[in-house]
Formats: C-alpha cells, structure tokens, sequence
C-alpha cells in the first residue's frame, strides 16, 4: 500500500467514523461502506507545503468547508493533554484485549509516579 492510499483512507475514516482508533484498521473497519464510498471521493492536492494539512471538504450543494492543521495532535509541539493520552492509552488497552483494565490503571498510577518505582520491570509486568 503506498502512502497515499493510507492518507485517502484516513481522510475518509475520520470523516465517516470521526475517529480513528484500532478498530478502523481492522479488516472489518477498512471495509465500512461509508469510508469505502468516501475513499473514491478524496482527492489529495497541494501536498508540498512545508508543514501542517488542509482539509477541504466540498458538499454537492457547492458549499465548502476548510480547516488548516499546522501540526497534528501528539507532536511536541501540540502535546496531548493529560486526559487525552490517558484515554487513548485505555482505549489501545482495550483495542487489545492484552490488559486488564485494572492492570491499565496501575500502570499509568506508576508512571505518573515513575520517579518512586525500584524496578521498572513491574510496569513490564502489568503489561505482559
């Protein structure tokens, strides 16, 4: 897959789910109608700006609407909050099945206390 593909399908995901978490990834997710149907309508243009995307959106009745991100949520520069990675942290655990959620919670209680912990393998721990 190229890497415009993954851009069309991100741009049409976010605009059909107004999410984008595992499970859109997911074969059942990439197959979703709606995205599929939006996928064949994103056309990718003016991809040389030195940094930050536009989305335009055109409706059929002629309207647009348009909105500029210079940096992306997450980039050091426009960090996540705290609630913010804290709930995509438990939403990743979830998608995963791999830890509890009582697990999950311990383990963002040690890294916010990190500099108390003898022995960063319990963290290794709760995540196995």
């Amino acid at each position: 897959m190229t890497l415009s593909l993954v851009f069309v399908y991100a741009v049409a995901n976010g605009l059909s789910t107004r999410e984008s978490k595992g499970y859109n990834f997911t074969e059942e997710g990439i197959r979703n109608p709606q995205t599929q149907a939006l996928i064949k309508r994103v056309i990718l243009a003016n991809l040389d700006k030195a940094e930050g995307v536009e989305l335009e959106v055109r409706m059929n009745d002629g309207r647009r609407y348009s909105e500029y991100l210079r940096m992306a949520v997450g980039d050091p520069s426009n960090p996540l909050s705290r609630e913010g990675l804290i709930a995509k942290f438990i939403d990743q655990v979830e998608f995963s099945k791999k830890v509890s959620r009582h697990n999950a919670e311990k383990i963002i209680e040690m890294v916010e206390n990190l500099e108390k912990i003898d022995n960063v393998q319990k963290i290794v721990d709760l995540a196995a």
